[in-house]
């Protein structure tokens, strides 16, 4: 073969090689559209809001209305798409930190599952994020720790109004009915009773008494001594020499709050096997809640004063420390304590 004849045989090969390995032009992918219109998500988070109000924070908490809006654009999505947000705030008696944990022990029973695609530095008390199936993302901060608590939350990508060919109205799946509360602790169960009770297989508070009860002191450890709660013997359903409660009988609780008054206070000499002992002896008010164990309900409430002399208002026991004048609170009113109870404890439902 002439040299010319071989230059012709590499030149048709390359070209054969060129058209034939070549790859099929790909078209540009779009991404994809929303499937739920902007005012039914706008609706789920007001729903949203509206059920944390019903179930999680007590009738007295100041849920603010849901301030809605919208931004233009979705990230990973059209840029004629819509992004709802919807923001509240939370203001209660109780401290924000707890009311953020309250919030997020019902979140999580709720189908609300912590963003685990979160980094934050912040303490989780003041900073959450958790998502929902719906595609709504919840963020929960307590800015510096202090009030109000507040909630923001973001839908996913929506189909805007003013845009025709969208999702047909009702589209999204119904919000499953949300949990009861959890059996908890006697703290949280006084303080927060729309989430946690005492316990929830507990028997029901009805027909003829007795109706044993369970007392939670909710006074701070760290707070005045105090001479404690003249409840009648078998008030409490205690087993037969022993000191606990016997928790699958109990109907009741009550929940006593003591709080200190800033007038008359004076000395009171209390007397120990250790030898006597003098207290600063303060004025108090105690405030009695009482609320069916297995449901939270509140059965009844009254505010008492400390009507006991200083010697009736004696504790127990005290841990001494040396060099400091102990506090003592003047101990509740009996015949009040007992008269609110007893009829709750031993007469019919």
């Amino acid at each position: 073969m002439t040299r010319h004849g071989v230059l012709w045989l590499a030149l048709c090969a390359a070209v054969l090689a060129g058209c034939g390995d070549s790859a099929p032009t790909q078209p540009e992918s779009r991404p994809p559209e929303p499937t739920v219109g902007v005012a039914d998500f706008e609706q789920r988070l007001i729903e949203h809001v509206r059920r944390f109000g019903d179930a999680v924070f007590e009738p007295e908490a100041d849920v603010a209305p849901p301030t809605v809006t919208t931004t233009a654009g979705c990230p990973g999505g059209p840029a004629w798409g819509v992004v709802p947000h919807a923001e509240s705030t939370v203001k209660a008696a109780a401290p924000p930190r707890k009311q953020l944990q309250d919030l997020v022990n019902w979140l999580l029973r709720n189908d609300f599952d912590q963003d685990i695609d979160t980094k934050s530095t912040v303490p989780p008390d003041v900073d959450r994020t958790l998502v929902h199936p719906d595609g709504t993302r919840l963020h929960l901060t307590v800015p510096q720790g202090e009030p109000p608590l507040t909630m923001a939350l973001t839908g996913p990508c929506s189909w805007p109004a003013d845009r025709p060919g969208g999702p047909a109205p009702g589209s999204l799946k119904p919000l499953r009915a949300p949990s009861g509360p959890m059996s908890a602790g006697p703290h949280e169960v006084c303080s927060s009773p729309r989430n946690y009770v005492y316990n929830r297989d507990a028997p029901a508070f009805a027909g003829p008494g007795p109706h044993p009860i369970a007392l939670i002191d909710l006074d701070d450890k760290e707070g005045p001594e105090k001479p404690g709660y003249p409840l009648l013997p078998g008030w409490e359903p205690r087993r037969p020499g022993k000191p606990d409660i016997e928790t699958a009988k109990v109907q009741l609780i009550a929940c006593v709050h003591s709080k200190e008054l800033p007038e008359g206070a004076q000395e009171v000499t209390c007397r120990f096997d250790e030898g006597p002992l003098t207290f600063t002896l303060l004025e108090a008010t105690y405030q009695v809640t009482v609320r069916e164990a297995r449901t939270g309900n509140e059965v009844a409430a009254v505010t008492l004063r400390g009507t006991q002399t200083g010697a009736q208002s004696c504790p127990a026991a005290v841990i001494y420390r040396k060099g400091v004048t102990p506090r003592l609170l003047r101990g509740i009113d009996v015949a009040g304590f007992r008269g609110t109870l007893r009829p709750l404890i031993e007469g019919s439902r």
